[in-house]
């Protein structure tokens, strides 16, 4: 079937649930962040990694490798740029429950692996899964404005969605770098061709956002732009949203019987069972496998050089 045929019944669907419109009215707040993770830490942990990971893992062509060897990949990229400049002092901007940090420490114990995040609730738990690496550091912050200096990378694995000023970030994190440092980052776009796509591949990726969180999602083009005005060199800017289609497809597919029995989804809503930000995180998973890797929407990977 006609993938938009699909989409728009997907759509139907959601919006007999709960009402689209509605939903894409809602007022975005930076709190709106704060309580999406208050909420989801749950599902991640125990559905997804017991370690801590709250990213895509990513599956190049040919991967037999499962779910958990997945969620290393973005920071085996930063291992290897780490390799390539001999860096020292490494940080995850926006680090969640430092599952990267972690996993870098133990496999470059000659460097320091820092990890910053708002949360202290997610730090606690970082530090505590750490306790035995003498190189993980732990700070709170805004990836924002870190008030950071001397890194020889920044990274940052979907968490650049959420921040609201491109050049005020971009400007930070280059003042932050050392001279021939990296910025990488891996996150969700909007390609060239998102103002090409159906209107309805449109409002699904607006949805998403709002699933996810996110104010609203960057476009790629405009990323570059800005970067380059600032002074970064552009080494890379990749769509390699073909890695994250298996785990979308399974999650896509776990979630979609929330609209094959859409009545009995309204009534646990509307009783407060299934909380608004569990069902719009789930309504996310359904149409984050129709539009990621459509002409609407795309998972970047992202190197800068300063």
């Amino acid at each position: 079937m006609d993938k938009l045929i699909l989409l728009q019944k997907d759509l139907e669907k959601i919006d007999k649930i709960i009402n689209i419109e509605k939903i894409l009215n809602e007022k975005w707040q930076t709190k709106t962040i704060e309580k999406y993770y208050q909420k989801m830490d749950f599902l991640y942990r125990y559905f997804h990694s017991k370690e801590g990971a709250m990213h895509f893992p990513l599956f190049f062509p040919e991967d037999k490798k499962h779910h958990a060897e997945g969620l290393t990949e973005q920071a085996n990229f930063v291992i290897h740029q780490a390799k390539k400049i001999n860096a020292k002092k490494i940080i995850e901007l926006g680090c969640g429950m430092g599952y990267n940090v972690k996993y870098i420490a133990e496999k470059l114990p000659e460097i320091q692996s820092y990890g910053l995040d708002l949360s202290p609730k997610h730090l606690t738990f970082a530090e505590k899964k750490s306790k035995l690496l003498s190189n993980t550091n732990w700070i709170i912050g805004d990836l924002e404005n870190p008030s950071i200096k001397d890194f020889d990378i920044l990274f940052a694995v979907e968490s650049f969605c959420y921040t609201q000023n491109l050049e005020f970030t971009l400007q930070n994190w280059y003042n932050a770098t050392q001279k021939g440092g990296k910025a990488i980052i891996f996150d969700v776009f909007l390609p060239q061709t998102y103002s090409q796509s159906h209107k309805d591949f449109q409002i699904a990726t607006q949805l998403t956002a709002v699933g996810f969180a996110v104010k609203n999602w960057w476009e790629i083009e405009l990323v570059e732009k800005i970067a380059i005005k600032i002074g970064w060199k552009v080494n890379q800017i990749t769509d390699i949203s073909a890695t994250i289609q298996r785990n979308l497809q399974r999650f896509g597919k776990d979630t979609s019987k929330l609209l094959d029995y859409y009545l009995v989804t309204k009534f646990f809503h509307q009783i407060g069972i299934l909380s608004s930000v569990w069902l719009k995180h789930c309504i996310t998973g359904i149409l984050a496998a129709h539009t990621i890797g459509s002409s609407a929407q795309a998972y970047y990977q992202i190197e800068l050089e300063k």
